[in-house]
């Protein structure tokens, strides 16, 4: 990542580099930074470090989008997860005028920021970097813990319906990957999403450091064959009835509530948006 971006070319950069701490201290952290630069940047960009800009031109790619937009506050990108095989969001640049507010809580720490003008979805352009393009087993085991954490959303009465149906699709495409070229390192991913819903009350911060996950891992970790790694995966994933089942069995309370919510909310703007006018 350090390297993709000392490489971009017709831009001026300013890498601001975030290392050791937890999640969410970074995210306060790094959004902090970009506010206190409002005026000295015409761009901010957020990279993980499992990202990769693609080509030597992204950023400049990225400022012009912002300078052909004077109402652009929010652009997001797509990026090509290596894990899923998939295009996932992804990527995030900001005007300026861009505000946030305190992260408050670990989970979804990417706070939705505040501003005046638009927000948009340049997916016509394709995957502008790519995500965990050669990940550690652990980085693979990790990752399907995190998504997992998301899908489940431990804590919460009710859920974040859209993230969750996002985050399990996201699981799904990673089992049809490993079906196409067998890495034992996706096959990891799916073992760690499931002891995460089965085994692991994430209620708290999740780190690289921390030591369930990597005595799970360790556990796991020393089976060499993938054959033998496949059979530590429930039978679910082999079955598109039998991962829908299990992720209702996982949240169907809280998921049939937060729909009856959103349907009683938003089916009554729906009425009410006529006389309204």
């Amino acid at each position: 990542m350090l390297a993709s971006v000392q490489g971009q070319l017709c831009v001026s950069t300013d890498h601001f580099v975030i290392s050791g701490m937890t999640n969410v201290e970074a995210h306060r952290v790094l959004y902090r930074h970009f506010m206190s630069q409002s005026g000295r940047a015409d761009v901010f960009v957020k990279l993980d470090a499992d990202m990769v800009l693609r080509g030597t031109y992204a950023l400049a790619l990225i400022a012009q989008k912002f300078s052909e937009d004077s109402e652009l506050d929010h652009a997001v990108f797509f990026v090509h997860d290596w894990i899923s095989d998939s295009l996932i969001v992804g990527l995030h640049a900001f005007s300026d005028r861009v505000v946030w507010d305190e992260v408050g809580e670990d989970l979804f720490v990417d706070a939705p920021p505040r501003y005046e003008g638009s927000k948009k979805l340049f997916g016509e352009i394709g995957a502008i970097a790519d995500h965990a393009c050669n990940p550690t087993p652990f980085q693979c085991f990790r990752f399907g813990v995190h998504r997992m954490s998301k899908v489940v959303q431990r804590g919460r009465i009710i859920l974040d319906i859209g993230q969750s149906e996002m985050q399990w699709r996201l699981l799904c495409s990673v089992w049809a990957a490993y079906q196409k070229d067998r890495d034992p390192r996706r096959l990891l991913a799916l073992i760690g999403a499931q002891w995460s819903a089965r085994n692991y009350r994430i209620n708290g911060p999740l780190a690289y450091r921390d030591d369930q996950v990597k005595l799970e891992f360790a556990r796991v970790a020393g089976i060499d064959d993938s054959a033998q790694l496949e059979l530590a995966l429930s039978s679910l994933w082999r079955s598109k009835t039998g991962r829908w089942w299990f992720i209702f069995s996982l949240t169907g309370a809280r998921r049939a509530i937060a729909r009856a919510l959103r349907l009683l909310v938003f089916g009554f703007r729906r009425v009410i948006k006529p006389f309204g006018r």
